[in-house]
């Protein structure tokens, strides 16, 4: 069965997907966004892929039916930064459709209301990261509030904020400042 909670409220989609990493259950879960630009049938083929020893399976959008000049350019030259800064080499550092194993879930509450960087802390806590190519769609529901403005504020704040550092175990540990954009 499917547990199904509601949020008081809209608190935006970091405390919506840290609710939900605290109260799920089994070894893996599943993020993804409502408006159904990756297809929830991608979701076995990501269960699949974590059950042959990934703890996070990402996707990365082909054929984006974004805007080039708003929302791909822009997102090109941000997953280049965030690679180089986490240390891992996604292309997509943008799709919320990812698979990740519960140990590595649980591990992200540890960050509180600093893992707005969910994705990258997530990836950096994992031992095997796969990127898989998903269909993406134009948004069927609902519209974006994550314009060109959202971008730049967005990366601005990973920016300023992130950071790996060596620690003495074989795991970099992720630094999130406070400073807020």
């Amino acid at each position: 069965a499917l547990p199904i909670f509601k949020l008081t409220g809209n608190f935006g989609q970091t405390r919506a997907l840290l609710a939900g990493i605290k109260y799920a259950q089994g070894e893996y879960i599943a993020t993804m966004d409502i408006d159904l630009q990756i297809g929830p049938e991608n979701l076995k083929l990501f269960y699949d892929k974590s059950c042959q020893g990934f703890d996070m399976v990402s996707a990365s959008r082909k054929r984006r039916k974004d805007n080039f000049l708003y929302r791909q350019l822009p997102s090109f030259f941000l997953n280049l930064i965030i690679s180089r800064r986490v240390g891992i080499q996604l292309r997509d550092w943008g799709a919320s459709f990812v698979v990740v194993k519960k140990s590595v879930a649980d591990r992200i509450l540890d960050y509180g209301e600093n893992a707005r960087f969910l994705k990258q802390i997530a990836a950096k806590l994992s031992d095997k990261v796969l990127e898989v190519d998903v269909d993406h769609y134009r948004r069927r529901f609902g519209r974006s509030r994550y314009g060109l403005l959202k971008l730049v504020t967005s990366s601005l704040d990973f920016l300023v904020n992130c950071r790996v550092e060596s620690s003495g175990n074989k795991k970099e540990l992720f630094q999130i400042s406070e400073v807020r954009l």
